[in-house]
């Protein structure tokens, strides 16, 4: 049963910000093509059907689809029906992602997460049978009470869904980020060579029913658009996760949400009550933004190519930006030296390639070329 309290008076004037927001962006921007459409943070689909159709309408004005655009929404089974999901997709959506994490009863009480099976199932179902030509799943692992044994059950059920793609996140223990996780006892958590052993899980069961790992976090059919940029070598990473290329600015509208645009990155207040301040006074509500570099921009480049391709060219380097890599990345050599001596990647002359291991700690290996790596304190989660 779905029960949501008072929510026109909550979702009316969050629409109308950001309805607000886009066209103050579309001032700025003009009046763009937009390729990709998505809806996230979690349960847009609480906003429900006619507030979704106002915002869809209201940013099909300011900004102007194209023919083939990808329109996706995040919705939680436990906030939507079978006919709302219907009626939510004859809006004009074509990809769903739904949030699962884990469907074991003890996971789910660890992490105050209760969503069943069939439910999940339902909603599923509706949206394919109402058009939806793609269905995306997230997992994670690594969480409390979690065993190898009990993801290893719950990707068998999520297989049961046949999903086109899949995300499998590393859950991120950040309490001095994410106040609700003091909640967790860190006990419960899975040790590291636990969580390495889940993710060997993950890769074998998902790689063994014919999806093909995209980068360090998604899979995919080999039909989907992911699966084939990656083969054309034209696969991103964006704030979104892995995209099909080739890639694109990315807008971000509505409270906490990150843009990336015209060199630069762009973050909205986090605090509801900041961002409709800004919107009702007229003003964009960015938090805060950094403008790229051009070392910023050689090295967003080159942890690109680890993450997606699991290899770095010193040739494309050389050819695109005028460098040789062990001059300008003077500061990453000992920790490269490093990782290739615990076996995580192999150096050539004309670039490096990661192993199989390396594969499993791409993160390590990216990070050797973060420039802001230590200048933040600990404020981020471990890579295992």
């Amino acid at each position: 049963m779905v029960v949501r309290k008072h929510v026109d008076r909550v979702a009316a004037p969050y629409v109308d910000r950001v309805l607000a927001e886009a066209h103050a962006v579309a001032r700025y921007l003009g009046h763009r093509p937009v390729a990709r459409l998505h809806l996230g943070g979690g349960t847009p689909n609480y906003l429900g059907v006619p507030a979704l159709r106002r915002l869809l309408e209201g940013l099909s004005e300011r900004f102007a689809p194209t023919e083939d655009a990808e329109w996706a929404i995040e919705c939680d089974p436990r906030q939507a029906t079978p006919e709302e999901t219907e009626a939510i997709f004859s809006l004009g959506f074509n990809r769903l992602s739904v949030g699962v994490q884990d469907f074991d009863p003890a996971v789910q009480a660890a992490i105050g997460r209760r969503q069943s099976f069939e439910e999940t199932r339902r909603v599923v179902e509706a949206a394919r049978a109402a058009g939806a030509r793609s269905v995306n799943v997230d997992l994670v692992y690594g969480l409390p009470a979690q065993s190898e044994a009990r993801l290893a059950r719950t990707l068998e059920r999520v297989l049961a869904l046949s999903p086109d793609r899949l995300a499998v996140f590393s859950f991120a223990y950040v309490p001095q980020i994410r106040p609700h996780q003091k909640k967790i006892d860190p006990a419960r958590l899975p040790p590291p060579e636990a969580k390495a052993r889940m993710l060997v899980r993950v890769i074998e069961t998902l790689t063994g029913a014919g999806y093909v790992q995209v980068g360090m976090d998604h899979f995919a059919r080999q039909s989907d658009p992911l699966a084939r940029s990656l083969r054309a070598g034209t696969l991103f990473r964006s704030f979104q996760g892995y995209e099909p290329g080739p890639e694109l600015e990315l807008v971000g509208l509505g409270a906490t949400a990150i843009g990336d645009i015209g060199g630069a990155y762009v973050q909205n207040h986090h605090r509801l009550g900041a961002y409709e301040a800004a919107v009702d006074a007229g003003r964009l509500p960015v938090e805060r933004g950094l403008a790229r570099s051009p070392d910023d921009q050689i090295r967003r480049e080159v942890i690109a190519s680890i993450l997606c391709r699991f290899e770095l060219s010193f040739d494309a380097l050389a050819a695109r930006h005028g460098i040789d890599h062990d001059r300008y990345f003077r500061d990453a050599l000992p920790e490269l030296e490093r990782l290739e001596a615990e076996g995580l990647l192999h150096r050539h002359p004309r670039g490096l390639t990661l192993t199989p291991l390396g594969r499993l700690f791409v993160r390590n290996v990216a990070m050797a070329y973060d420039a802001y790596r230590g200048r933040l304190g600990a404020r981020f989660s471990r890579t295992v």
